[in-house]
C-alpha cells in the first residue's frame, strides 16, 4: 500500500475528510472548517431554540399602536405596523432601549442638508406627511438647528420631527414622487443650520459651517448603526438676502468659494458632494448689496458643484418681512424635488437662461436663451406680470413702450420684442422679471410634478447690435 492510499484510509477512519472533532455511532457531531466550529444538533435542541428565538412578542411594548409581528434582532425591535402618514402599512424599528420609531427602508440613509440665514429656519408647526421617514438627529433640536448659538452634539440616533423646515419638506416631496414612481422610500435626515454671520466669508468659516458638517456625520453614524451607507441627497444654500457685507463685484466669487469649501469639507468625511440648490433671489436688491447680477452671473457660469437655480423668487409668495408663506414653501419644495429627480436620471434641471439681446431691424429686438425646451409665455399669468410678462426695456430717457412679446414660432428658445416706435440704438438695456414677477417658462412637465413649471430666470442684459 502506498503512502497516499494509507493517508486516505487514516482520514476515512477519521471521519473523510480529516476535520472531524467529535463522532457518535449516528455520525458526525463536531467538525470544522475554515470559518469555525460545525455543530449537528438534535432536533429536539432545534425545536427549543426556535421556540425561544421565535417566541411572540407582546405589541403593547410598543405603546399604542396599531402594530403586529414584532421580533427582536440585535438592537433592534422589527415590527410591522399601520401608522400615520401616507407610507401605509409596512415594517418598521426601534431601538431595544426605546426612542423614536423609523421606518424600515431600502438602500442608502440619504441626508437633505443646507446652511443659510435667518429665512431658511422658517419652520411650519406639525408632523409631516412621512413621519417615520424624515427625521432629525437626536438631539432635541429638531431639523431647525443649533442658530450657531452652541456647537451641536455627536449623536448616533435619529428622532422624529415636531415642524417642517423647507429642508424637511423637501424630503417629504421627494418621498411622495418616489411612492408616485412605485420606488423605494428611504430613510431621511435633514437639518438646517445657521449662525449670525454677515458675509459668505463668515459663514464659511463660522459655528453653522461646523454644525452642518456634524449633521453630515451624524448622518453617517446613523447609517451605520442601521447596517447602512449614507449618501448626500441634498444640499442648499440661502444666504442672499442676508450677506450685508460682501462687495457686489465680489459676491459670486465669495459664493463659488463657498461651495468649493463645501465640496471639499464633504470629501474629507468620506460624502460624495451634490450641486447645490438656490433660489434666484430678486429681493436682494438694495443698493452696495444688489445679489441680482452676481445671481445671474452664478446661473450662467456656474461649476461643477452649482449653483443649481431651481426656480426664482417671483415664483413664491413673500410675507411682509420678505419670507415665503407656507405654500410657497411648499411649492419650492415641490419644485426642488422635481428638479432632483432629473438630475438623478441624468437630464439636468435648466431653468431658461435669458443670455443675449440684439436689435433685429428697427423697431424689433431678438432675445436668446439657453432654454433647454422651446419657451412659452404663460397665458394665465400667475403672478401677474401684466402685459408684457415681466420684458422692460429702458433707454438714456427713460422707459421705451413695447407694443408685443411673442416667442419666435422659428426658433422656439427666443423671444421677439416689438417697440412701438423706433428707440436709441445705443444705451439701451432690456431687464427681464428684475424689479417684478415674470411670465416666461419652458415647455417641461411631469407626470409625477404636474403643478410643476421651470421658470425663466432674471437677467438684465444691454441691447447690442
Amino acid at each position: 500500500m502506498s503512502s497516499d492510499d494509507r493517508r486516505s484510509e487514516q482520514e476515512n477512519e477519521r471521519g473523510g475528510d480529516g476535520r472531524v472533532l467529535l463522532r457518535a455511532r449516528n455520525g458526525d457531531v463536531i467538525r470544522f472548517d475554515e470559518t469555525g466550529l460545525i455543530l449537528k444538533l438534535s432536533d429536539q435542541v432545534v425545536a427549543d431554540l426556535r421556540q425561544r428565538l421565535f417566541a411572540p412578542m407582546d405589541a403593547e411594548m410598543l405603546g399604542d399602536l396599531d402594530a403586529w409581528n414584532l421580533r427582536a434582532m440585535g438592537d433592534w425591535i422589527f415590527f410591522d405596523a399601520n401608522l400615520p402618514g401616507m407610507a401605509g402599512p409596512r415594517g418598521y424599528r426601534r431601538a431595544v432601549t426605546g426612542g423614536a420609531i423609523l421606518a424600515e427602508t431600502p438602500g442608502p440613509v440619504l441626508g437633505v442638508l443646507s446652511l443659510g440665514g435667518a429665512r431658511r429656519t422658517r419652520a411650519i408647526p406639525g408632523q409631516g406627511d412621512y413621519p417615520y421617514h424624515v427625521v432629525a438627529p437626536e438631539d432635541d433640536i429638531g431639523a431647525v438647528g443649533m442658530a450657531g448659538i452652541e456647537d451641536a452634539p455627536e449623536t448616533a440616533r435619529a428622532e422624529g420631527l415636531r415642524e417642517q423646515t423647507q429642508d424637511a419638506l423637501l424630503a417629504e416631496e421627494m418621498l411622495r414622487l418616489r411612492q408616485k414612481a412605485g420606488r423605494g422610500l428611504p430613510l431621511m435626515l435633514t437639518r438646517c443650520e445657521t449662525d449670525r454671520a454677515a458675509s459668505l466669508a463668515d459663514l464659511a468659516a463660522g459655528k453653522a459651517f461646523g454644525n452642518l458638517m456634524r449633521a453630515a456625520a451624524n448622518l453617517k453614524a446613523l447609517a451605520a448603526t442601521l447596517d447602512k451607507p449614507a449618501k448626500l441627497a441634498a444640499l442648499s444654500v440661502d444666504f442672499v438676502l442676508e450677506d450685508i457685507l460682501t462687495l457686489e463685484a465680489e459676491f459670486a466669487s465669495a459664493m463659488r468659494g463657498l461651495l468649493e469649501t463645501l465640496a471639499r469639507a464633504f470629501w474629507k468625511i468620506d460624502l460624495r458632494p451634490v450641486p447645490v440648490l438656490m433660489v434666484f433671489d430678486t429681493t436682494a436688491s438694495v443698493p452696495g448689496r444688489d445679489r441680482r447680477q452676481a445671481q445671474w452671473e452664478l446661473a450662467v457660469y456656474g461649476g461643477e458643484m452649482g449653483p443649481v437655480f431651481t426656480l426664482p423668487s417671483y415664483a413664491m409668495k413673500m410675507n411682509a418681512t420678505l419670507r415665503p408663506t407656507d405654500e410657497a414653501m411648499r411649492q419650492r419644495a415641490r419644485t426642488e424635488a422635481a428638479a432632483l429627480m432629473e438630475m438623478e436620471a441624468g437630464r439636468n434641471w435648466h431653468c431658461p437662461r435669458l443670455l443675449l439681446a440684439e436689435w433685429e431691424g428697427e423697431r424689433m429686438i431678438r432675445l436668446r436663451s439657453d432654454a433647454a425646451e422651446p419657451l412659452v409665455i404663460d397665458a394665465d399669468d400667475p403672478f401677474g406680470a401684466g402685459v408684457d410678462h415681466g420684458l422692460r426695456i429702458e433707454g438714456p430717457e427713460g422707459a421705451v413702450e413695447t407694443a408685443s412679446v411673442t416667442v419666435d414660432p422659428e426658433e422656439p428658445r427666443d423671444i421677439l420684442i416689438e417697440l412701438t416706435q423706433e428707440a436709441p440704438r445705443k444705451g439701451l438695456m432690456l431687464s427681464y422679471a428684475w424689479d417684478g414677477p415674470g411670465a416666461l417658462r419652458d415647455t417641461w412637465t411631469s407626470v409625477l410634478a404636474p403643478d410643476v413649471k421651470r421658470w425663466a430666470l432674471p437677467a438684465r442684459l444691454e441691447v447690442h447690435g
